[in-house]
């Protein structure tokens, strides 16, 4: 999955900010028409105290809204009477609301760029009678993303 958040610092220990996480591409094994885009955005609020003057120990929370497309890329319709054919992309779509907490150690390597871990849990769940294709047409199957994590990453700000 592929994170990314942008924050401004709204008090001396509290930022508040823009989160996203994103799970592009999830084939299907079965077939390799089928992928599975996810997306999941929300508002973050996070505290954090500095110690050792290098380090940072945070708490964040944020509520999320997500959005899933499974979709067949490529579907051929050819037809018999003029033999021309054309492709085309069929798809189901489906959205959760979430919760996103974390806390973790972030550590200073210049003031403008730091590293960091953190470890959390996330609890969202695409609910299985709420796909929906443009027709209205839908198919069912949940998809529960309510886990544990692990993240490291690098923080560049000033």
């Amino acid at each position: 999955p592929l994170s990314y958040s942008i924050s401004v610092q709204a008090y001396p220990s509290f930022r508040i900010g823009y989160l996203k996480v994103s799970s592009y591409v999830l084939p299907n094994k079965s077939s390799d028409n089928f992928v599975l885009p996810m997306v999941l955005r929300g508002i973050s609020a996070e505290a954090f105290f500095t110690f050792f003057k290098r380090f940072e120990a945070k708490f964040g929370v944020a509520p999320i809204i997500g959005k899933a497309e499974f979709l067949q890329k490529d579907i051929t319709a050819r037809t018999s009477k003029f033999g021309l054919s054309t492709t085309a992309k069929a798809g189901f779509r489906n959205s959760a609301f979430g919760l996103y907490s974390w806390m973790g150690i972030r550590m200073y390597l210049m003031s403008f760029i730091a590293v960091e871990g953190n470890i959390g849990y996330l609890r969202a769940k695409f609910d299985g009678g709420k796909w929906k294709s443009s027709t209205g047409s839908g198919i069912s199957g949940a998809i529960d993303l309510t886990k544990p994590f692990l993240r490291f990453g690098v923080v560049a700000g000033w």
